[in-house]
């Protein structure tokens, strides 16, 4: 019998939540899944029709967790596997999502209730926070190169840098705050605490999972979690790191040639007539820049174990990347791992990064065909995972 599931994703104004939806449909219809898109619940037909499926996957936990019907939340309302793929960092969705904690808690005892993960170290954190029937139930789901098309608006620059990440949102509101002090004065927290914390996280040393680590400092129980106080104090810090981490990047670029592709870089970049500011760029239209461009530039938001998709892409392409050391290196295959430059966290040695993808050309480019990269496998390992249920 033909598996029939409905992927639901939100209005996000870059298309992110939607393009993920779309390629991993049509992955999912690779394997024989019949497949529904679903881009807003706000009619009743729209709900009554996902009700229907055999699966529900929910790309981020949001668009579901603020619906209800009848005063309740769908996962007690629908009695089918729910995923929910969250590609952000799990904190905020947490946060911000009315139902979650009603959801995690129905995780203990309803095998049915899926989350999955883009970095193996979140999947790490979650199953050591969260009571859970099988820890099957939260898995990593890596995420994969988005397809690509020629790019006709530009020619081959293989002289300059690409750059696709924003500085919008949460690190706005952070005021660009140089210490961590600073940011944590609503959560009682001692500026010795932060210090050392602080000093921690912003080492050279320092490589392992910052949330982790965060949770480690202050000692917090197992089901933290579950603590909506505890959970804005875990993601403010995560927050915080990594706009250290990109304003770290933003002095060190002056030395490069660099196109920016996403918003929030004027107030740190400034005047510099190596970078080109480029704006807002939809997400199915960055992967076709990628190949423009002599190398991608990459920071992940603070995983270890897990690259963004835009590594990904560009990897497909044959794009060199220079990013932040990564667990998920280790993963890669040995013709697709030459072309990653990895950098410590705190991008100390960021410029020797950069020399060695130097010696790397455009003439040595190709399409990288390995299906490790692709949504098909990663549709694969979903259904391994909800279908084992």
């Amino acid at each position: 019998m033909q598996l029939k599931i409905g992927i639901v994703t939100f209005e996000h104004p870059n298309g992110v939540t939607q393009n993920f939806g779309s390629c991993l449909s049509s992955a999912l219809t690779f394997w024989g899944a019949e497949c529904s898109l679903y881009t807003s619940l706000s009619n009743t037909d729209a709900v009554k029709s996902l009700l229907l499926m055999d699966l529900i996957i929910c790309i981020t936990p949001m668009p579901l967790l603020y619906i209800t019907i009848n005063n309740l939340p769908i996962h007690r309302i629908y009695s089918g596997r729910i995923l929910y793929y969250m590609i952000d960092a799990f904190t905020h969705d947490l946060y911000t999502a009315p139902y979650a904690a009603d959801f995690l808690s129905s995780m203990s005892s309803e095998p049915r209730l899926r989350l999955a993960v883009a970095s193996n170290d979140f999947q790490k954190v979650l199953r050591n926070s969260l009571s859970l029937c099988d820890s099957t139930q939260i898995f990593t789901l890596p995420f994969a190169a988005f397809p690509t098309l020629p790019s006709q608006s530009q020619e081959l620059d293989n002289s300059r840098f690409l750059i696709c990440m924003s500085l919008d949102g949460v690190f706005n509101a952070l005021s660009l705050k140089p210490r961590l002090s600073d940011v944590l004065l609503d959560y009682s927290v001692s500026v010795k605490s932060s210090e050392l914390l602080q000093d921690q996280l912003t080492s050279r040393e320092f490589e392992s999972s910052p949330i982790s680590a965060i949770v480690s400092h202050f000692k917090l129980e197992p089901n933290w979690i579950n603590n909506r106080k505890m959970l804005s104090l875990v993601g403010r810090i995560d927050s915080w790191l990594k706009l250290y981490r990109r304003e770290r990047l933003a002095r060190l670029l002056q030395y490069y040639d660099v196109d920016v592709a996403g918003t929030g870089w004027d107030n740190i970049l400034g005047q510099n007539s190596n970078i080109k500011l480029l704006g807002s760029i939809s997400h199915s239209n960055y992967s076709h820049m990628i190949s423009n461009y002599k190398a991608l530039i990459n920071l992940d938001p603070n995983w270890n174990h897990g690259y963004h998709d835009r590594v990904f892409t560009a990897l497909f392409q044959g794009v060199p990347v220079l990013t932040q050391s990564n667990e998920m290196h280790a993963e890669l295959n040995p013709d697709v791992s030459t072309n990653v430059f990895q950098f410590l966290p705190n991008l100390e040695d960021f410029h020797e990064a950069v020399a060695r993808a130097q010696i790397v050309t455009s003439a040595s480019r190709s399409i990288v065909f390995d299906n490790s990269l692709t949504w098909i496998e990663r549709a694969h390992r979903l259904l391994g995972n909800v279908l084992s249920i």
